[in-house]
């Protein structure tokens, strides 16, 4: 209503309009300036400029704040300082509670006394800090014992500070003003750019994971060892350092997201999707020299395209497309639009560049919160229900195998707390369970853990195929052999599952594209079946079938060998296989969901080959396991050279067989999990 009211007292439809969302504390806060702007002049009427230069806070603050301001506004591209270098600009004070006031008073005094001219002090607290009466007490002091100073000290709460400026700000405990309310990040970058000379933070609680390490390179400079600018998928900053130019260090543990929490913007899930202009020349190929890729510009405009997507810092994001450009031009799909603007497309991500090719003027992907270098190693996506998913997982740590349980009483022994809930899990209980639906990950997590300890208290315990079934009043858990990891979840037998939320992922963006041939992914685990769960199967015979086919293959010694050597070596390419009584074997990973069909004596014939695609087929449609890729598994190379291809073009199965040392055949790498 602020922004309508602007644009009804402006008659000529032209105003400017000047701020820093970094800035902004109030109960009503904007992510980017297009929520301003588009109320007032349409999506097409209005331009943003960007101040890039600043002239008062020195480079050594505004470098330490950086990543502070990334998270506060991501799409706000802070200013680089002109101010010369002064390792001094930033000061880091750590000690213990009861000696804060006594760091605080010294280094007031410090201040004082080391200008010989009087400078501006400010020393700012939280509001309801109970120590600003004895902080106040204690800077008065300072002030008498500083020799020769007539310099005011002024001690001020942090909502009192907007606007002002000081040639030395004192900020005391960073964390107690970051963790108030939904503004208190922003009330802390302002807190900290108050300073025209130096900024010391006395602090006895560690100082918020949002800001830099002093001691790194400055903002810009690739070279030299600093932290890792981004966050774990449990909502952690990673620790590690890194000497990479874009601030990620891309170590196993760290998922290189670029906020503690995603940013999931419902109103981004729909229209994704893009597709090239029908006039736009698709047969057009851009080729460019390295020299010319390395000096082309990336405009404000794609920046701020890409920040609105991924957050991070405007120098980040530069340094990805940079990246992306060089691949984009090898292996993307172009055209050329009647305008002469080209258009570069690969894995579901969109470069527009210029009709000279000089500039990346534009950027666009249907992933909602990836970024392409993310999707490239193998990140999952943290938005979307598959992503709460992933995120839930994350919580706890999964546990090392152990041995497995022998009798119900150890099962009903398990803590529940104890126990890893896969990113499976908590997708069907999320969808089973409908008062789950819009609670924190930490309340679902807990309220999963409940539903779990009551069934494992009262609930009925069976064993198949070494899996634990823990059947409660509603729900059936599938546990590992060791009790350790809670598998799956289904329904129990004649429940009805409520109606599940439309919930429109980033999977389902990326399917609706059309100009690019990215395949579509899953984040979750396969779903095991037990005879109980499907009563349509129970109908038609179906399952009753598979279950009495598959248990004489398992009298099979031939079969069983088979099957256990190829277990182990998924569990040696650091997959955790699971299996239940009609599926041999499946891994899920960064490739997907992946569904093997072991053959045993004689299943290298084309004639069992067909016969095992067949039962695949048939698996697939009574579990309703959404498979990426399936495998025939043979126990030797198939007896006839074209059988392989015919499989693999007909039914789109793919094969490899145990040889003497080891595996071979189709995309084997794919099949153990070691490529995507």
């Amino acid at each position: 209503m602020q922004v309508r009211s602007l644009g009804l007292r402006c008659r000529t439809g032209s105003m400017t309009v000047l701020g820093d969302l970094a800035q902004s504390t109030g109960v009503h806060r904007y992510r980017e300036w297009s929520e301003v702007a588009e109320p007032l002049a349409g999506p097409d009427g209005w331009h943003m400029a960007e101040l890039t230069t600043g002239y008062r806070v020195p480079r050594e603050v505004m470098d330490f704040v950086a990543p502070l301001a990334a998270t506060v506004s991501p799409t706000t591209r802070y200013p680089s300082s002109i101010r010369p270098p002064d390792d001094g600009s930033v000061r880091l004070v750590s000690t213990s509670p009861d000696r804060l006031l006594a760091e605080v008073k010294e280094g007031v005094k410090g201040l004082l006394e080391a200008d010989e001219q009087p400078r501006s002090v400010a020393v700012i607290l939280h509001d309801d800090d109970v120590l600003l009466p004895e902080a106040k007490e204690q800077c008065t002091m300072a002030e008498s014992e500083a020799a020769g100073s007539a310099s005011g000290v002024q001690v001020l709460p942090d909502s009192q500070i907007n606007g002002l400026e000081f040639d030395h700000v004192v900020v005391v405990e960073p964390a107690s003003i970051a963790r108030t309310q939904s503004a208190g990040l922003g009330r802390l970058y302002v807190a900290l750019t108050r300073c025209t000379q130096s900024l010391t933070i006395v602090h006895a609680e560690p100082l918020p994971a949002e800001l830099a390490d002093p001691s790194g390179p400055r903002t810009g400079e690739p070279s030299g060892e600093r932290r890792c600018s981004r966050y774990r998928i449990d909502g952690h900053r990673c620790e590690n350092m890194t000497a990479e130019p874009d601030g990620w260090c891309r170590q196993d543990e760290c998922g290189g997201y670029r906020t503690g929490t995603p940013v999931d913007r419902p109103e981004r899930r729909s229209g994704s999707a893009f597709s090239v202009p029908m006039n736009a020349d698709r047969q057009a190929r851009l080729t460019l020299a390295d020299e010319r890729v390395a000096e082309m510009k990336i405009t404000a405009t794609a920046l701020n395209q890409f920040l609105t997507q991924h957050q991070g810092t405007a120098h980040e994001a530069g340094i990805e497309i940079r990246s992306m450009l060089e691949e984009f031009l090898r292996d993307g799909r172009h055209a050329r639009q009647q305008n002469g603007f080209w258009v570069l497309d690969h894995e579901g991500f969109r470069l527009v560049l210029s009709p000279d090719a000089d500039a990346v003027t534009g950027y666009r992907t249907v992933h909602l919160e990836r970024s392409y270098a993310q999707c490239k190693a193998g990140v999952s996506s943290r938005v979307g229900r598959r992503g709460r998913a992933a995120r839930r997982a994350a919580l706890r740590e999964r546990p090392a195998p152990g041995c497995s349980l022998v009798d119900a009483n150890g099962v009903r022994g398990i803590d529940s707390q104890q126990i890893y809930i896969t990113a499976q899990t908590h997708d069907t209980f999320e969808r089973l369970v409908p008062e789950s639906r819009g609670l924190s990950d930490t309340e679902f997590d807990a309220m999963v853990s409940r539903f779990l300890s009551a069934d494992l208290e009262n609930g009925r315990i069976l064993t198949q195929e070494s899996l634990p079934h823990v059947i409660g009043g509603e729900l059936t858990w599938y546990l590992s052999p060791d009790g350790r990891t809670a598998i799956s979840l289904r329904a129990r037998a004649g429940t009805e599952p409520p109606e599940e939320p439309v919930d429109v992922s980033e999977d389902d963006n990326r399917a609706a594209l059309a100009v690019t041939d990215a395949p579509a992914t899953t984040d979750t685990e396969p779903i095991l079946p037990t005879p109980q769960e499907t009563s349509a199967a129970e109908t038609d015979g179906l399952l009753t079938f598979l279950e009495a086919a598959v248990h004489g293959d398992r009298k099979v010694n031939a079969h069983e060998a088979l099957r256990h050597t190829f277990l182990a070596a998924l569990f040696d390419a650091g997959q955790s296989p699971i299996y239940s009584e009609i599926v041999d074997a499946a891994s899920n990973g960064p490739a997907g969901t992946i569904l093997y069909e072991v053959l045993g004596e004689g299943g290298h014939t084309y004639t069992r080959m067909r016969e095992g695609v067949l039962r695949a087929m048939e698996v697939r449609h009574i579990t309703r396991i959404r498979a990426d890729h399936t495998f025939l598994v043979l126990p030797q190379p198939p007896a006839e050279p074209w059988a392989t291809d015919a499989v693999s073009q007909t039914f789109g199965v793919s094969v490899i067989w145990r040889t003497d040392h080891g595996w071979e055949g189709q995309r084997v790498g794919l099949a153990l999990g070691k490529e995507v």
